[in-house]
């Protein structure tokens, strides 16, 4: 599970921002839903919500956690010698521009070779900018005081006594655009494999957005999930009449080579471009009569809370960060709430990090204080994250959306009631 990151020039990010999973508030009633206790005795919530103004930085942030993320898992495999890191600094600020963005991410991980089977803390951070890799490293608290795994500057690393064999391989082979825990495994060094294993098993998915970039076809292959435990969810969800979901995969490369050359297609295969797409179809039955209808003729609402609903399930089993940006996008608010109450419900070991507009929910009772993040956009066009547990004098009994409406957090579009369009509408021709 993920204590916290913490993100500084990076996209709208300037200044450094952390968001955290660390509970706020003690001896809530809710902590067995809400709470994850883990062996330091660092007590973890299981939900973040970040809201915001629109280009308040709520989907940035989520980017941007994405980013670093693949860099951090991927980047030896996936970025060629001398090509850029893909870092794209805060650019409204001359000094920005011309420094490195910084990432940290603090998690938890049974350590290779552990005889207690306990996860213990560890700390990576990234500093790097759009050509190179300044520092990086990667250390963890066995007990309460941190040990080294590795140190790097450049592409000169210390080492710890954590790491036996191949360091000498691994600091001859890492080049200055990639990090060291990507090259590292793809060397298969146990410790580092473990951890690269761990992490990629955490965030496997990419983040799921409104515009369905998610396959959760392949999902249900690969991870093996049952046909009729996804039918079951969406009966529950009060799609009564869904009785089947037929899926064909197909290769399409040949339709391909009707737009493009076959040297075109062998190319784009041995880069590493899937082929295989799937034919999807939904049964719905209607007083005993079935109908199939392709997947792309269902409603909206329909689409989106499978893609919603299948890494759901894979949470319930595997511990992940599932990361939703505008979870309410298509889905009616009864969904949303069926959708987290579900997960605190049976997702023990995963967390859920998601952003949104709709306000009810922050007094739907679902979602804590210090679970709900404010997004804003500051005079110097940065923005930060806030959580609603640094704001003080608020009561209880008072709604939260009634104090973000009357700007108590920030982050709340302030716009002037209408604009006139009259003139924009009936410009007149100038005579002259």
């Amino acid at each position: 599970m993920i204590l916290e990151f913490s993100i500084a020039n990076t996209y709208c990010i300037k200044e450094l921002q952390t968001v955290s999973f660390e509970t706020a508030l003690t001896n809530n009633v809710d902590d067995d839903l809400h709470v994850c206790v883990m062996p330091d005795g660092k007590k973890l919530l299981k939900i973040a919500c970040v809201y915001g103004a629109n280009a308040s930085g709520k989907s940035k942030l989520l980017v941007a956690l994405r980013d670093y993320l693949n860099f951090m898992l991927h980047s030896f495999q996936n970025i060629k010698p001398d090509a850029p890191t893909g870092h794209v600094p805060f650019l409204f600020d001359e000094t920005c521009r011309n420094s490195p963005g910084f990432f940290s991410i603090t998690f938890y991980h049974v350590p290779e070779g552990s005889l207690t089977n306990e996860p213990r803390r560890f700390v990576y951070e990234l500093s790097m900018d759009a050509h190179k890799v300044f520092k990086e490293s990667l250390v963890y608290y066995p007990k309460s005081q941190k040990k080294l795994i590795f140190n790097r500057i450049g592409t000169h690393v210390k080492w710890g006594d954590m790491i036996k064999g191949t360091k000498k391989q691994i600091s001859q082979m890492i080049r200055d655009n990639v990090s060291l825990i990507s090259g590292a495994a793809n060397l298969n060094q146990t410790f580092m494999a473990s951890i690269h294993k761990v992490l990629s098993g955490l965030l496997p998915e990419p983040l799921i957005t409104p515009d369905r970039y998610y396959d959760i076809f392949t999902a249900m292959s690969v991870d093996a999930i049952e046909k009729r435990n996804v039918i079951s969810v969406l009966k529950a969800a009060d799609f009564h009449d869904i009785s089947d979901i037929t899926m064909k995969e197909f290769d399409f490369s040949t339709q391909l080579e009707t737009q493009m050359s076959h040297d075109v297609v062998e190319e784009l295969k041995k880069n590493g471009v899937n082929m295989k797409q799937w034919d999807v179809s939904v049964t719905h039955t209607f007083e005993g009569h079935a109908m199939e209808l392709p997947l792309d003729e269902e409603s909206e609402g329909t689409q989106r809370f499978l893609e919603t609903m299948v890494p759901l399930i894979l949470s319930c089993n595997i511990p992940k960060l599932l990361r939703i940006d505008e979870i309410e996008s298509s889905l009616h608010i009864e969904l949303i709430e069926f959708f987290i109450r579900s997960f605190l419900h049976n997702c023990n070991d995963s967390q859920l990090l998601f952003t949104t507009h709709i306000l009810d929910l922050m007094d739907s009772k679902l979602l804590r204080d210090d679970e709900i993040w404010i997004a804003r956009k500051k005079e110097d066009g940065a923005c930060e994250y806030t959580s609603i547990t640094d704001y003080t004098g608020l009561r209880k009994d008072v709604s939260r959306k009634y104090y973000y409406e009357a700007g108590k957090f920030g982050g709340y579009p302030l716009t002037d009631g209408y604009f006139s369009l009259k003139g924009c509408m009936n410009a007149k021709k100038n005579k002259k």
